[in-house]
């Protein structure tokens, strides 16, 4: 069947836009929620073209998941600023946040600043909720500008994908 111009070239627009993220989903019992819970965020949010997976037999047995999906036109929470409680988080969520306070306490004792200096609750929260997938994704969420993602946005993305 041949594709109809506007079919072919709606087709190749959503190739151009798509992106890739990795998941590791760890079959110990300890891991095994957080992992699920972070993968449940993302395909809540993001629109799902395809996904694999494959069983990684090894020192520490996990499942990789490849997830292709297209970049959002509108980021669900772009521009906004949560409240600084975390009482509307899911439990999954909750781990998440956790996860960045943590991260936070133990950067802001590093440079011996007041960990609010570092991020506001309200922006992990915002993170928790966006789960950014690269330091362009830091963009969308309201106050963490250029300079906290080029200072936190790696680390950050490395607790995200730890949690």
């Amino acid at each position: 069947m041949k594709l109809q111009p506007c079919h072919f070239l709606a087709r190749l627009i959503k190739i151009l836009i798509m992106r890739i993220k990795v998941f590791k989903v760890r079959i110990l019992e300890e891991f095994l929620n957080t992992d699920e819970a972070l993968i449940n965020s993302f395909l809540e949010q993001h629109e799902i073209v395809n996904m694999n997976a494959k069983f990684i037999n090894g020192n520490d047995n996990y499942w990789s998941i490849m997830v292709y999906y297209l970049i959002p036109n509108e980021k669900k929470v772009s521009n906004q600023t949560f409240k600084d409680s975390d009482e509307n988080l899911t439990k999954e969520q909750k781990v998440i946040y956790e996860a960045l306070k943590n991260w936070r306490l133990k950067k802001a004792r590093e440079l011996d600043v007041p960990s609010f200096y570092i991020c506001h609750n309200s922006h992990l929260i915002s993170i928790t909720k966006f789960l950014p997938v690269s330091l362009k994704d830091f963009s969308e969420i309201k106050g963490f500008g250029n300079v906290r993602t080029d200072k936190y946005g790696e680390e950050i993305l490395d607790v995200l994908m730890n949690v």
